[in-house]
């Protein structure tokens, strides 16, 4: 068996991925697993083929694996225990290092003890997520023992389309509780360090921070701390946009790019002291992996050093790695360790561009370009790790960047020296802290050319595109052909036509089909947004109408992660009106025209920041044949053939002998019971602005999309 290691790893994870069925969908799974077990055990007893055999272990070995990684509680586990909704405060020990997010920082810990009254429970174990809001600004490290006075609570499942599922993504680590509270509620009761290595990989984390932070401004530091770190929460909602729009987020995730120039960086170092080859390699798979630790073990980072390290020790030992086999080797060595990292997108993304590079590497070797060889390798490699990575990119973040080739032609080499720049500031500083002054000049003039080429790049009309997500069917035959693609005896022709090249004439053309054309359903949303009031119209002429109302004049984190993922996930690239009333604060509505192209905009004052806008007066207008849309200062209403939606700001009295569908921002209890008698309404108890009154739960036709979650209305 060629490559035996391939098939090995292809068997474990087809192992994680049934028992995953199993136990996160339904029992038919289960059957068919019986089945297929079942089925190989015969074929190996009939015809004796023991390498099969060895086969099916690995498949078994990763159900049970994940089973026991991810399903098994012990009886003193914190999901075990029955009313934590009385639970007055609790003990916790911090597991990881900190990180800060803005004003607020963020770890996991383990619980130990938990009180109610007078009573405590001790030995309680399980893992949880806190959200500490930083009023007094005190600090929090690995090892901490904390007393928090604060509230256990299940994460939210999504309450709307495209939303990221932060519940299921926890329940991964093995994480069912989080904790938000600030830091007047905490109070430390000493330290406990299980693990001298993470305590001190956290110290140099902090040394590292307060170095870029020195030398650099804050917009530049955060960048360079993403570049370095990996600490993508740092950097701002702009700027993070700007580089998905233009495909070159990768470079803000810790990567094969930091392990290469890691690597680089100390074997010249050493080189310089003549130092032995043998022995230099050795320090240098020391000093990956505790930038590894460093890093807080990212799955990206992880793969690159065992990558790295099985070359390294290749060379130790004088033999010559495979590649195929060495990307195949780490991946199962990591999911050994952790099987649920198999659905960790970060991890998915990062073995399947790497494949495509690794897979690819002969083939665009007889492609003949005269370019000069470092300039035809970062094309080359782009196009072949984003023919891997694209479809899953598009069904987890529905979005894919048309001019990603470009971009990383000139983001790539400048990433690569200011985080080359940034390993040499870290040393200089240790070795003399006034040199480092150099350095972080250079690396903010680089990040100020990165950022402008970035921002430059992003404002080009379609830079990227939204896209729904992409039938099963379609992913198996695009991976397949692409598989087969770099050998030429594998392929058959009919009357001279290529059946390669008919497949990809196929996948291109239905591509093409599938981004353009549209349903022709008229459809009605209210989305769930904290905070807000929301609510998306299509058309059956594909007119899109988003409406917004009231933020306080505040940032709403909700229409980041609600509004743009569900627009996202539906495919919509334009809105043809945004009505806005009372949405004030400039970030909220360049979070929408920054990653929608806004035909109009009519809104209720003036935006100083956006020149072509529309007051929202008494405005009557034909979306097409059959829909009619009136809006004035208090209401919108569209009229579809027989039907009638409301977009009221205060519901009223006048709706009552009509029968509608209305959406309300504000309401009165006695005036929703009359009018919803004959009116099917709307309203959203997580916004704060409302009346709060838990009756409305017992009025029929009345529908909360704060509680129950997105409500959707199709009409044909």
């Amino acid at each position: 068996m060629n490559r035996p290691v391939i098939f090995v790893t292809i068997f474990y994870i087809w192992g994680i991925v049934f028992c995953y069925l199993i136990f996160e969908n339904n029992f038919f799974y289960l059957i068919l697993l019986s089945l297929t077990v079942s089925g190989f055990i015969t074929y190996i007893i009939i015809k004796k083929n023991f390498s099969l055999f060895v086969l099916i272990l690995y498949f078994l070995l990763g159900n049970l694996l994940y089973y026991f990684q991810n399903f098994y509680l012990p009886h003193n586990h914190i999901r075990n225990f029955k009313n934590l909704e009385v639970v007055d405060n609790f003990d916790c020990v911090i597991t990881q290092i900190p990180y800060l997010d803005e004003n607020r920082t963020i770890f996991n810990a383990d619980i130990k003890n938990i009180y109610i009254g007078d009573k405590k429970y001790e030995n309680i174990n399980g893992k949880i997520k806190i959200t500490v809001e930083n009023r007094f600004n005190q600090q929090f490290c690995y090892g901490d023992i904390l007393n928090i006075k604060a509230k256990l609570k299940e994460p939210e499942k999504p309450k709307n389309l495209g939303e990221f599922d932060y519940k299921k993504y926890l329940a991964k680590e093995k994480i069912f509780y989080v904790v938000f509270t600030d830091d007047t509620k905490i109070n430390k009761k000493g330290k406990r360090i299980n693990n001298f290595f993470i305590y001190f990989a956290g110290k140099i984390r902090e040394k590292f921070i307060d170095i870029i932070h020195t030398f650099l401004p804050e917009k530049e530091a955060k960048v360079l701390e993403g570049l370095l770190l990996g600490n993508q929460r740092a950097i701002p909602h702009e700027i993070s946009d700007n580089f998905k729009k233009t495909g070159t987020a990768h470079i803000l995730a810790v990567s094969g790019m930091n392990v290469g120039l890691i690597s680089f960086f100390v074997f010249l170092f050493l080189k310089i002291i003549n130092f032995p080859q043998k022995i230099s390699a050795g320090i240098i798979i020391f000093f990956i992996w505790i930038f590894a630790l460093i890093t807080g073990f990212d799955a990206s980072i992880v793969r690159a050093s065992v990558m790295a390290s099985f070359v390294l020790f290749g060379f130790v030992i004088d033999r010559d790695v495979d590649l195929i086999n060495t990307l195949f080797s780490s991946a199962l060595l990591i999911l050994l360790f952790k099987t649920s990292d198999l659905f960790d997108i970060g991890f998915q993304l990062s073995y399947l561009a790497t494949f495509g590079i690794v897979y690819f590497i002969d083939y665009v070797k007889k492609i003949e370009i005269s370019w000069y060889g470092y300039i035809k390798e970062i094309f080359f490699s782009t196009i072949t790790a984003q023919i891997f990575i694209v479809p899953v990119m598009i069904n987890i973040f529905h979005q894919l960047s048309i001019i990603s080739l470009i971009a990383n032609f000139f983001i790539v080499p400048l990433s690569s020296l200011i985080t080359l720049l940034g390993f040499t500031m870290w040393l200089a500083f240790f070795v003399w802290n006034e040199s480092a002054k150099i350095f972080g000049a250079s690396i903010f003039i680089l990040i100020k050319i990165m950022l402008f080429i970035v921002d430059i790049m992003s404002k080009i009309p379609y830079a990227s595109v939204s896209i729904k997500t992409l039938p099963a069917f379609f992913i198996v035959i695009y991976y397949l052909f692409f598989i087969f693609l770099p050998y030429d005896d594998i392929d058959f022709e009919y009357k001279k036509v290529s059946f390669k090249k008919i497949t990809g004439l196929f996948l291109i053309f239905f591509f093409l089909v599938f981004i353009l054309i549209s349903d022709n359903k008229f459809q009605f949303y209210v989305l769930s947004v904290k905070q807000t009031n929301c609510v998306f119209l299509k058309t059956q002429k594909n007119k899109k109408i988003l409406i917004m109302a009231y933020d306080k004049n505040k940032e709403i984190n909700g229409i980041r992660n609600t509004i743009i993922p569900f627009l996202r996930y539906k495919g919509i690239n334009n809105i043809d009106f945004l009505i806005l009333y009372s949405i004030k604060n400039e970030k909220n509505i360049t979070a929408i025209t920054r990653n929608f192209n806004v035909k109009k905009i009519i809104t209720d004052f003036g935006i100083k920041y956006i020149k072509n806008y529309t007051y929202i007066g008494n405005i009557n207008e034909m979306l097409d044949k059959k829909t009619k849309i009136f809006i004035n200062p208090e209401r919108i209403q569209i009229e579809f053939k027989d039907k009638n939606i409301i977009f009221e700001k205060v519901l009223s009295e006048k709706f009552l002998d009509n029968k509608y569908i209305i959406y309300s921002c504000f309401y009165d209890f006695n005036i929703l019971k009359k009018v919803c008698e004959k009116n099917i309404c709307y309203i959203n108890s997580k916004n704060k602005l409302f009346f709060k009154n838990k009756e409305f739960f017992d009025i029929k036709n009345v529908f909360d999309v704060g509680q129950k979650g997105m409500a959707m209305v199709e009409f044909f």
